[in-house]
């Protein structure tokens, strides 16, 4: 079953984006809650979704399970992440800017962090980010990485207009879209900066 978007109210909205935002930086989630409402709140979900079930964020089950099977003991059901609906939410807002940059958020590794994955990664502020440069990723490679940034608990993807990334950047001062995990991270919820009359 595939997810459209639904409007939220940035009073249901918010908190769940402020809690989600502050595990990478406090620092962010005080500018974001700033200029949140200089934008619209979205959740991606079934058609159909009653509005009091959009609100329950922290909660799975929205879309229907995948296969059941036992492994190591354990019943173990399969749940789809919905980053392609992501994905065609994103490259749509990204295709009004000349530089669309993707940040996404890498919930584990640290910047002293040995890994050579860490080493691949983008120090913006205290926190590390995989940049994506929006216009040269096709859409199943960036569907991919927003999957493989989407870990049980946890997903941060902000859509910048910024041609040049540095650590000093002060993300929300260019940030187009924000996306958050929801719904157990079966799906997203999304900010997107609202477009001034006359442009």
């Amino acid at each position: 079953m595939d997810g459209i978007s639904h409007s939220l109210s940035s009073t249901d909205a918010l908190p769940h984006f402020l809690r989600t935002i502050e595990y990478a930086s406090r620092e962010l989630a005080e500018d974001f809650n700033a200029l949140a409402n200089s934008g619209d709140f979205w959740s991606i979900a079934p058609a159909g979704t009653q509005p009091e079930r959009l609100i329950e964020f922290r909660r799975g089950g929205l879309f229907p399970s995948g296969t059941t099977y036992v492994s190591g003991g354990r019943q173990i059901t399969e749940v789809s992440i919905h980053s392609a609906e992501l994905t065609a939410v994103i490259a749509h807002q990204a295709a009004g800017l000349p530089e669309p940059v993707l940040l996404l958020h890498e919930p584990y590794l640290k910047q002293d962090s040995a890994s050579e994955i860490a080493r691949k990664l983008t120090l913006i502020g205290t926190t590390l980010y995989k940049i994506v440069d929006v216009k040269k990723s096709t859409a199943a490679s960036l569907t991919h990485d927003l999957a493989q940034f989407t870990v049980s608990w946890h997903a941060l993807f902000i859509l910048v207009n910024q041609e040049q990334i540095s650590p000093d950047l002060r993300i929300m001062q260019t940030a187009e879209l924000i996306a958050v995990g929801a719904y157990d991270v079966e799906s997203y919820l999304y900010w997107v900066k609202q477009t001034p009359s006359g442009s």
